[in-house]
């Protein structure tokens, strides 16, 4: 069976964002069975390093995934989430753009909400999920049960989006993918 290397982008400030990462991170290789494996940059031994060796660290697992997911949660995008988008579309890496903050955000609140330069680029599929309607609407069991069934809800909708998106991507030259690993100082 081909696995795919999924790279996680999003918030890693705070226990929900780093528990809620592994959580669905758990439910995608599940819902994938196997096919999808994700990367979580939170999981980076990073001791020691200064910042500069940190960014390239990280910008070098999301150059050698297969897709990225992005997470576009909050009020505004996170920064170093979208500088992580931009430099996987410098590439045409294939990418998923979630939210599911249920909040209206961004330029275009109907299409996708968030800023507005995120959105139209090739090989990028979004989803959005209002996690208010999704908890109350699965909460009529247990705290643990509620907990994995929204994360399960989530993954199978999230691994769809997956296999649309590795479908439809356009391979990326070795002339181009140098040219941007020069351009984000990664050799």
């Amino acid at each position: 069976m081909i696995s795919f290397i999924v790279f996680f982008a999003g918030e890693l400030f705070d226990h929900k964002h780093l528990t809620g990462n592994q959580m669905l991170a758990i439910q995608i290789e599940k819902a994938s069975k196997g096919r999808f494996k994700c990367f979580l940059p939170q999981d980076m031994d990073t001791d020691g390093l200064s910042f500069d060796e940190i960014r390239r660290k990280d910008l070098n697992a999301l150059f050698n995934a297969d897709l990225a997911l992005f997470n576009f949660d909050g009020g505004d995008a996170d920064s170093g989430t979208v500088a992580e988008f931009i430099a996987a579309k410098s590439i045409n890496k294939p990418a998923v753009l979630f939210r599911s903050d249920f909040r209206s955000a961004g330029d275009q609140e109907q299409l996708a909400p968030w800023n507005l330069m995120c959105s139209g680029y090739p090989d990028t599929e979004t989803l959005v999920v209002n996690s208010m309607q999704l908890y109350k609407s699965l909460g009529k069991q247990s705290p643990v049960e509620t907990l994995e069934a929204v994360h399960r809800h989530i993954a199978e909708l999230l691994v769809e989006k997956f296999d649309i998106v590795l479908k439809n991507a356009a391979a990326v030259s070795p002339e181009v993918m140098q040219s941007q690993r020069k351009a984000f100082a990664l050799d």
